[in-house]
């Protein structure tokens, strides 16, 4: 058993929306099971539970809730299947039968969980940041016939995944916990990482890689590409206490896990270059932005970076794009959105990793609206209120992004004032 612990987290989620009507519940028709695809990569690189299924989308509101907007009907609507419900939130005292089976919250789920719907069923990755511990959910489309597939413990973060023959391969991270003077359990520094597959029918794990243990380290998933699924982890060589960053020492690997042969191979990089502590693999590539970083008071920023791409016949080599690129890039799908400042201002700018193409995109458009999830033909992500100075769930077409129109759907982030 845990002693009673002292943990500190910081969540940054200043998110509103107007309250909504009421509105029919309209679900994905399931249809026969079709087979699990050959594999699928989720980025989760950003956190906030999206995820898309064949119909709509799912996402979690700033209160706790499910949603799912409908494109078809263009209904936006709480995920609950029970008649009459109020949609109300509620605690470990409230009767089973009055509890909302959308206020994911009661049940402890973080909204920087994750989810996925896979032959007719829909999946949550539920991370409980109290207890340390990830739970796999399994239910029907509108969250009725909910099953816990596994409950484990001593998991600390949900990473960027990958779905092949009925398994889940994904990144484990453990924050190594310490005593404090009043024998409070506290956040040491020290992080372990690891690579794990997951079967989503019988929740066994199997650890693929030994364990890294390393200061305010993390091993994130950055793709598929070829036989193999690309990593990047970051760590200190020294411990960091938030004002010692030139002295602590942070390094980011990038490593390679076959798929064919379980095969965990480190890719080479130069021991001068300060690698942005992510990066991202599509098709037969790995994109690495080695970055100038500066000190501040808090630890560091990172400035600007260079585009590097690796493929295993060439190794290191610059991309399209050869100008210094700010680090707030953003990748979805086989495309990097990513900004330039230039003598006129800032610039916006899309790079297809499959082609090696940099094209200019609106700059008004992209100015306060930050992309965070894409299907085949939306792009979900958070514009910004000039009414509340807050950011708003938004949906907008590709072929209205791409060609400058401010075609925007905003979603709604709470059901209740």
């Amino acid at each position: 058993m845990r002693h009673r612990k002292r943990v500190f987290f910081l969540a940054a989620t200043a998110l509103l929306v107007l309250a909504a009507g009421a509105a029919v519940l309209i679900f994905p028709h399931a249809g026969p099971a079709s087979p699990s695809p050959v594999g699928r990569f989720y980025d989760q690189s950003l956190g906030l539970m999206v995820f898309g299924s064949e119909d709509g989308l799912y996402y979690i509101g700033g209160s706790g809730f499910l949603y799912y907007y409908d494109y078809q009907a263009g209904e936006n609507v709480v995920v609950c299947h029970k008649p009459n419900c109020t949609h109300d939130e509620w605690d470990d005292d409230t009767p089973d039968e009055q509890r909302c089976d959308a206020y994911l919250h009661g049940r402890g789920i973080d909204v920087n969980s994750a989810g996925f719907v896979l032959d007719g069923q829909l999946y949550i990755l539920g991370q409980n940041p109290v207890e340390h511990t990830l739970t796999l959910l399994r239910c029907s489309l509108d969250l009725s016939r909910q099953q816990q597939v596994v409950k484990l413990p001593d998991i600390d973060h949900v990473d960027s995944f990958w779905i092949q023959d009925g398994s889940l391969y994904t990144a484990g991270t453990t924050f190594i916990l310490e005593k404090d003077e009043n024998g409070f359990d506290v956040i040491s520094g020290l992080t372990e990482s690891w690579l794990y597959t997951l079967d989503l029918e019988t929740g066994a794990v199997t650890e693929l890689t030994e364990r890294k243990k390393n200061w305010n380290s993390g091993l994130v998933m950055a793709g598929q590409a070829g036989d193999a699924l690309y990593f990047a982890y970051g760590y200190f060589a020294e411990k960091f206490d938030g004002t010692n960053y030139a002295e602590a020492g942070e390094r980011t690997e990038y490593y390679a896990y076959h798929l064919t042969d379980g095969r965990w191979e480190q890719i080479p990089t130069r021991e001068d270059q300060i690698f942005f502590p992510y990066g991202y693999a599509v098709g037969d590539t790995l994109v690495g932005l080695p970055c100038t970083a500066e000190s501040i008071a808090s630890g560091r920023t990172f400035v600007q970076c260079e585009m590097l791409l690796w493929q295993p016949d060439t190794g290191w080599r610059q991309g399209a794009e050869t100008r210094a690129i700010e680090s707030s890039v953003r990748f979805l799908g086989s495309k990097m959105f990513y900004k330039v400042e230039e003598a006129s201002g800032a610039r916006y700018y899309v790079y297809d990793i499959e082609t090696d193409r940099v094209e200019p995109l609106d700059t008004q458009l992209m100015t306060g609206f930050y992309l965070r999830w894409e299907d085949d033909n939306y792009f979900f992500g958070f514009k910004d209120d000039p009414e509340t100075g807050f950011g708003l769930p938004t949906l907008i077409r590709k072929d209205d992004f791409y060609a400058g129109r401010e075609e925007y759907i905003t979603l709604m982030w709470r059901h209740k004032n």
